[in-house]
């Protein structure tokens, strides 16, 4: 690519721009799952998650008697759980998938007075704990700190009674998987969670998908941290793998899982690497040493003979502000320091002017987007993950190798095209859901997630990354309602959008395309993942309109978004206060 080459040295490219990566046999890879470091098998828990309108949402069921289902948001970026009551009037009931809940039902629920706040306080001469969050973009929520028995995932429809419902014979569990794993043991991880019972909600809250929000977040209010703190999980850890679908319904669409006390390798594709997650507590907080572009698009983090090249930017300002992995921001954000060397290297690649919307692209066009590369600062234990592999850094798919000789050991986040380009089927024009003027810090969002699973391991203050096809319905071996995965899906105006002019550009790594060089290769040793990547290369980019990713009615209905460096502005009347939780 002759702009690409007159430019390089100009960007800063490494090693003249070419790099050439050998592929990890896929010997190594049987042999790193054996010794993966994990929890014994009834240690930890996996629930099916869904889409929202481009955020992802699981089932929580509440109460006694005949549990109550409520799905909400799964945010790495707050630490409250809530979901609207009964008492809650004009809290979007007609958009979301659920009824209000209704305490009364529920023989252990019970509204906490202010000898007993946790997680919010008591105002003037309030007799309960209030709780509430407002967000940047205008939504809020107001709710009393209230408490009640409950577990996540489980049978989409229908409550669950315990591991003792477990199929057990090869026909009904053909994966012999056990308790935590299938959908029918999720009770057994049951516990008293304090969450805000809604009684007022305002903006996206309203006509969001999901009925709430799971606060997910090192914070003491966290949905995981009150699971450890009961002894339902016995390690700080958690790990959410997101898959990308093309459309969204009250019904349920299946989008990936979610592994509360551990992770579960039977996701992954690649080995899984790991970056320092530099923050005690609070946000998930990463360090960016480098970002690149790869060019020739495409999923995997490299590939033979590709071209790389750096944005020229210092490492002290692409940190400016802090960065975080954020699941409840739909899309990715950059500071504006990135900005000007971006446009130019974007530019010198594809020969066209980068923007957020409005792009008009011919087919010449898409087949030169490129990947984008984040080099996240990598920790010690991927230098275990090499010894444990006998395997140099530049064998392991997800390290940086000899891309960046003096940090080997760095992790490589790959956001293809499939994940940050979108097509508007109503004008025709394209996109761009990577965004590089915010004012301050950067947020690593859904859309850098997808296709990865996410290792939140709070105990030892690292985040692992693996590709992943996220296919927890096909690993659970459940039966899913009639056109869930049909081979064609509709837009918004019930037409076929299997004519995408996106079609043709490679597998998208969401919706269970093989995504790595490492796996390729095995899929010509005849792993199932070959077929997959076969059924499913049609999806790699998707009809949508709406910040959000999923093609929607009309702007309001849309998940909340987070903005990153605001991300909750606590209301003053309303501020939780930071007890530990009992």
């Amino acid at each position: 690519m002759s702009a690409v080459s007159s430019t390089s040295q100009n960007i800063a490219s490494n090693n003249n721009g070419i790099i050439t990566f050998p592929v990890l046999p896929h010997q190594h890879v049987l042999e790193r799952r054996l010794r993966e470091r994990g929890l014994d098998e009834n240690d930890e828990q996996i629930a099916g998650l869904y889409q929202g309108y481009g955020t992802h949402y699981v089932d929580l069921w509440i109460g006694s008697n005949d549990p109550q289902r409520q799905t909400v948001i799964v945010d790495t970026g707050s630490q409250l759980t809530s979901f609207p009551c009964t008492d809650c009037t004009d809290c979007g009931e007609s958009y979301h998938t659920d009824h209000y809940f209704d305490p009364k039902k529920s023989e252990t629920f019970r509204k906490l007075g202010c000898d007993e706040c946790s997680l919010g306080h008591c105002y003037g001469d309030s007799d309960f704990c209030s709780m509430g969050l407002s967000y940047q973009e205008g939504s809020s929520w107001k709710a009393y700190e209230s408490i009640d028995r409950v577990y996540a995932g489980g049978l989409h429809n229908q409550p669950v009674s315990g591991a003792d419902t477990v199929p057990s014979g090869p026909e009904e569990n053909p994966n012999g998987l056990v308790g935590g794993q299938m959908p029918q043991g999720a009770s057994d991880f049951s516990f008293d969670l304090r969450f805000g019972c809604e009684n007022r909600i305002t903006g996206l809250f309203k006509t969001q998908l999901a009925d709430g929000i799971m606060g997910m977040s090192h914070d003491v209010g966290a949905f995981w941290r009150q699971m450890f703190v009961q002894k339902a999980i016995q390690k700080k850890q958690f790990s959410l793998c997101f898959r990308r679908e093309g459309h969204a319904s009250k019904e349920g669409t299946a989008a990936g899982a979610m592994t509360l006390g551990g992770v579960e390798t039977k996701f992954h594709v690649t080995p899984m690497v790991y970056a320092k997650n530099i923050r005690p507590a609070g946000f998930y907080t990463v360090q960016i040493r480098k970002v690149y572009f790869r060019t020739n698009g495409g999923l995997e983090s490299w590939g033979d003979d590709d071209e790389v090249i750096r944005i020229n930017l210092d490492e002290a300002s692409l940190n400016t502000g802090n960065v975080i992995v954020d699941s409840g921001t739909t899309d990715t954000y950059l500071n504006r320091k990135i900005m000007q060397p971006f446009l130019d290297a974007w530019k010198a690649i594809t020969g066209f002017d980068y923007k957020n919307d409005g792009l008009k692209l011919s087919d010449k066009q898409l087949d030169k987007l490129p990947t984008i590369l984040v080099q996240l600062t990598g920790d010690d234990i991927n230098q275990l993950v090499a010894d444990d592999l006998d395997a140099d850094p530049d064998d392991i798919p997800g390290l940086a190798g000899s891309i960046d000789k003096d940090h080997p050991l760095d992790i490589l986040i790959a956001i293809p095209p499939q994940h940050y380009i979108e097509y508007d089927s109503e004008d025709k024009s394209y996109s761009s859901r990577v965004y590089v003027d915010e004012r301050s810090g950067s947020v690593l969002g859904a859309n850098t997630m997808q296709s990865h699973d996410v290792f939140f391991d709070i105990e030892n203050k690292r985040i692992g990354w693996a590709e992943s096809d996220c296919e927890y319905m096909e690993l659970t071996s459940q039966k899913l309602p009639e056109g869930e995965y049909s081979d064609e899906f509709e837009d918004e105006e019930g037409q076929s959008a299997s004519g995408n002019p996106l079609k043709g550009m490679g597998g998208g790594g969401a919706t269970g395309t093989c995504s790595s060089s490492l796996c390729k290769s095995a899929a010509l040793l005849g792993l199932v993942l070959a077929v997959v990547q076969g059924v499913v290369a049609w999806r790699c980019f998707q009809a949508r309109k709406s910040r959000h990713s999923i093609p929607v009615s009309s702007e309001e209905h849309e998940d909340v978004l987070h903005d990153f460096d605001t991300d909750i502005d606590v209301d003053e009347e309303f501020s939780p206060v930071n007890n530990e939780i009992i």
